[in-house]
């Protein structure tokens, strides 16, 4: 509403007479203002003399108007001036009339009377504006809480598809849920969603509304002719209000319930149209908003990215189970290896001893014999059998370390615990000034023997880095078989010194090797150095064959 003005205000009880006329000569209404002229034939400012109320007139009215104009100077306002101004010139209780003056013309009077009922006709305008306004915003506070309810039960959806996606790998039954949902939550009478195969074509079409018998009664669903083809091709929102007048419309097959209105959302994901939502037909037979449809196009987007996601994690299951089979694959031909390379050493150090050992002591022996009978003879003979003895029992040596390295003969003669036992108390007897404390569990010399040989090779590695790196001055080691709840048992190494510490630059191929052994055991070699002092942990799952769980063992160990 515009701001009023004392123009707006004007009297219509105003009437225009001669300075020289009489209140009886003019015939006028009840409360009529006279404006006074000194020719009546010209009303311009310098003719204009003033007014003359009825006031005025009641006291004197045998008197022409020029004598009734008051003496008082001329008080006018400009047509343009506010209504606050005007009321400040009616503050006098005594004046009853206001010139009005615009152009430096007389142009009409203000009243009491008509100020009063312009302000009252401002206040009721005002009224009813304030009144539409309160509706108005009524109706958008209504609106707007029925907007905040239809995103908080769309959000809703959305949570439950999610935990849906938590349960199942069903698509299908992913967006059957959801579309149920919308369809309740808009309040349409029929909902599908149509999902679109390789060349745009609809390869499955799931539907909402439909009860069984009618479905069954239809027959065959619906294969992307007609408006849902063209639904089908659209990239955007697409709202019909009346299906049957639409040019793309196709007639429903026999059985189908009529349909008038329709609203679509495409299923796109990164500009991968992945299908269509639809709606059919509010039960309250109104047609369907814009808040409809940005509903049906939130659920849609909403739609795409959660298949994406089940997409996703079906690839990402099914690539986890491939890379999980290939490593068991991996794993049991890397042990098989390993117990061929066993084999090998095996053989190769029986051979070793068995021909390497008879040769040499019979070298030994024919030396002795030759130095025996030697004896006076030229001393060059004396000479040559003593060097063939020595160079035989340094054969001998070099044999029996051989032996040593490619077997470790005291876990045939002992097994594992004494052997751990041995080769420890051997090392302590080497080191006195490193102390060390030896812990050893139970069961432990019925392990497998590729176990048995890859836990005594990291023993021997570790003592021999902490007698020649770790400038420690403390070790201690437990070994022992531990329980792993369902997946059975492991067998557990835990080696820690006091030393300097180990950095990556340090880490010797002693140690890579051993990693790489363990591993293919099944089994988890970790190395931890926080600055001072290393630890050494080496967990081997122990196989049996009554156990049922030991390659899921060998998966969750290695991880």
């Amino acid at each position: 509403m515009k701001a009023l003005v004392a123009k707006d205000t004007l009297t219509p009880l105003l009437a225009r007479v001669s300075a020289w006329s009489r209140p009886c000569q003019v015939h006028s209404a009840p409360g009529t203002v006279y404006a006074v002229f000194a020719d009546e034939a010209d009303d311009g400012i310098d003719s204009f003399l003033g007014l003359v109320t009825p006031q005025r007139i009641a006291r004197f009215p045998d008197r022409i108007f020029a004598d009734l104009v008051p003496l008082a100077p001329l008080s006018a306002i400009s047509a343009g001036s506010g209504l606050d101004e005007v009321e400040a010139h009616f503050a006098d209780q005594a004046l009853m009339a206001l010139p009005v003056m615009e152009n430096g013309r007389f142009i009409g009077a203000v009243t009491r009377e008509s100020l009063l009922k312009t302000l009252l006709r401002r206040d009721r305008i005002l009224m009813r504006q304030m009144q539409a306004l309160r509706e108005n915003l009524e109706a958008d506070r209504s609106r707007l809480a029925c907007w905040s309810e239809q995103l908080r039960s769309l959000h809703e959806i959305s949570y439950g598809l999610l935990d849906m996606i938590s349960h199942t790998d069903d698509m299908y039954a992913l967006m059957q849920a959801g579309i149920e949902s919308l369809r309740k939550l808009i309040g349409s009478r029929y909902g599908a969603i149509g999902i679109v195969g390789d060349g745009g074509r609809l390869k499955r079409f799931l539907h909402a509304g439909l009860d069984e018998e009618t479905v069954r009664r239809i027959g065959r669903l619906p294969t992307g002719k007609g408006l849902l083809g063209e639904v089908l091709r659209a990239q955007d929102m697409l709202r019909v209000d009346d299906i049957s007048t639409d040019p793309r419309h196709v007639e429903f097959p026999p059985h189908h319930p009529p349909m008038e209105r329709l609203v679509a959302a495409p299923i796109a994901y990164r500009g991968r149209v992945l299908g269509h939502v639809y709606l059919c037909d509010k039960e309250s037979g109104a047609p369907f908003t814009d808040h409809d449809a940005l509903l049906t196009l939130t659920f849609a987007n909403t739609l795409a990215s959660l298949l994406v996601n089940v997409e996703e994690q079906a690839r990402r299951r099914e690539a986890e189970r491939t890379a999980s089979r290939l490593l068991a694959e991996n794993q049991r031909l890397s042990r098989h290896l390993l117990g061929v390379l066993e084999e090998e050493r095996r053989f190769i150090a029986r051979e070793l001893h068995d021909e390497m050992g008879q040769c040499t002591t019979a070298i030994q022996a024919e030396a002795e014999t030759i130095n025996a009978l030697s004896a006076g003879l030229d001393p060059r003979i004396h000479q040559c059998a003593s060097s063939i003895s020595d160079l035989g029992s340094r054969l001998y040596n070099v044999v029996h370390a051989m032996l040593r390295r490619l077997r470790p003969e005291l876990l045939d003669d002992l097994g594992l615990s004494e052997a751990v036992r041995y080769i420890v108390g051997t090392w302590q007897a080497h080191y006195p000034h490193i102390r060390c404390r030896l812990r050893l569990g139970e069961g432990l010399d019925d392990l497998d023997e590729a176990i048995g040989i890859v836990v005594y090779r990291v023993v021997q590695e570790c003592l021999t880095n902490v007698a020649r790196h770790a400038q420690a001055t403390a070790i201690a080691m437990r070994l022992s078989r531990r329980s792993r709840g369902a997946y059975g048992e492991c067998l557990s190494l835990l080696v820690r010194d006091n030393g300097r510490g180990l950095t990556p630059k340090r880490v010797g191929l002693g140690l890579v090797g051993l990693r790489e052994r363990v591993e293919t055991l099944g089994g988890r070699f970790s190395i931890h150095s926080p600055g001072q002092g290393t630890r050494v942990h080496v967990y081997i799952p122990v196989y049996q064959d009554s156990n049922p769980q030991a390659d899921a063992l060998r998966s969750v160990i290695s991880g």
